[in-house]
């Protein structure tokens, strides 16, 4: 029954998408392509969440929609934004780059923890802990486990500490871009091998560290675009011929292939080996395709957002005081309630970024005064 929600997302998918029959896109990663490409990752993300612990495991619904993927994706654009940014603009834009940048990040994580905080009071249990949320079992499970206080914010987390290695490179380079963006990939090779050393040592969720890479390949794209461009408008039809048959054969068989390996061997191999080929063949297939319908654009706004808040709805709709039976009903109801708060939250962190940053240029134009 849950699967039948897959036809209007195909729906949706399919309405005022257009097709580039003369070439390729040359926007194929411009912010109005990527906002809508982040609608539909973030609704693959919030369907994977709202089946994977609580629906069938042989439902369509949760071979098709893989968060993993996704989340991939959103590495990948992150990496490749910070490089096209500083590409553009040179060392100016790492200039209050934590007090503008970073703070994008923050605040609206600060503001998700507010009802995350309600809800473990109200539960009386954090996690696997069977305790009540305090101060200690907070900093215990983030440092032994990875568990954040925010439902799935290890991916946040993850992100600015891959912001923070890509301003220190940057700032070891000094203005030698090439060196800023060899420097990057080394240490967010480090930084992947360091949260896979605290999954095996710590016991941390395995999800900080598979993901990771696309955060590089990203940041290697954005540098060698015009090289890579090239390349691919040379060899498109074998390139995207290729791309489609290992995605098919993946959305196809990912659950065979999962059965017959571990859960740890199936997860290295599906995102170091065939993740790769997902996120190339999607950002490929940008090249020629692209999405018109507004609620992919729409979604692709309070993505952060919505990453931040559905967690709530997915552990509460069939949690202890509310339990909807039915799985379609389950998923319509949580996606609904998860799009609204989240379309609440960002109009909360758009208001409360617009005083700080408001806040920030006063004190930059006094100081500005007091130097001149």
């Amino acid at each position: 029954m849950a699967d039948l929600i897959l036809i209007p997302v195909v729906v949706l998918l399919l309405c005022k998408i257009s097709y580039n029959k003369t070439g390729l896109n040359r926007d194929y990663l411009s912010i109005e392509t990527t906002q809508a490409m982040r609608g539909v990752m973030i609704l693959d993300v919030v369907l994977f969440h709202f089946c994977l612990d609580y629906l069938n495991v042989n439902q369509k619904l949760l071979s098709v929609c893989q968060g993993d993927d996704a989340v991939k994706i959103f590495f990948f654009l992150s990496g490749y934004g910070l490089i096209y940014s500083v590409k553009h603009k040179g060392d100016a834009y790492l200039k209050g780059f934590f007090s503008h940048r970073l703070v994008k990040i923050a605040i609206p994580l600060v503001i998700a923890a507010i009802p995350h905080i309600f809800l473990f009071k109200h539960t009386g249990v954090y996690y696997l802990a069977n305790t009540p949320l305090t101060l200690k079992t907070m900093f215990e499970l983030f440092f032994h486990n990875g568990y954040t206080i925010v439902y799935n914010a290890w991916y946040v987390v993850e992100l600015i500490v891959l912001y923070v290695a890509f301003y220190i490179s940057f700032k070891i380079a000094k203005g030698d871009f090439e060196r800023g963006v060899n420097i990057t990939v080394l240490l967010t090779v480090l930084c992947m091998i360091g949260f896979y050393m605290l999954y095996l040592k710590q016991n941390w969720l395995h999800m900080w560290y598979f993901s990771t890479w696309a955060f590089a390949f990203g940041v290697i794209w954005s540098a060698k675009e015009e090289q890579i461009f090239k390349f691919i408008q040379k060899h498109f039809n074998l390139i995207f011929c290729v791309s489609i048959l290992m995605v098919s054969f993946l959305a196809i068989f990912r659950r065979e292939i999962m059965f017959q390996f571990s859960a740890n061997n199936y997860i290295m191999s599906k995102s170091m080996i065939l993740g790769p080929f997902i996120v190339f063949g999607i950002i490929v297939g940008s090249m020629k395709f692209k999405l018109g319908c507004p609620v992919w654009k729409f979604l692709g706004k309070i993505s952060y957002e919505l990453f931040l808040i559905h967690g709530i709805f997915y552990n509460e709709l069939r949690g202890g005081d509310i339990y909807i039976k039915n799985d379609l009903l389950y998923i319509v109801i949580g996606v609904a309630l998860s799009i609204a708060a989240a379309t609440l939250l960002y109009y909360i962190d758009r208001f409360i970024l617009k005083g700080y940053f408001k806040l920030i240029g006063k004190k930059t134009k006094e100081e500005s005064k007091q130097n001149g």
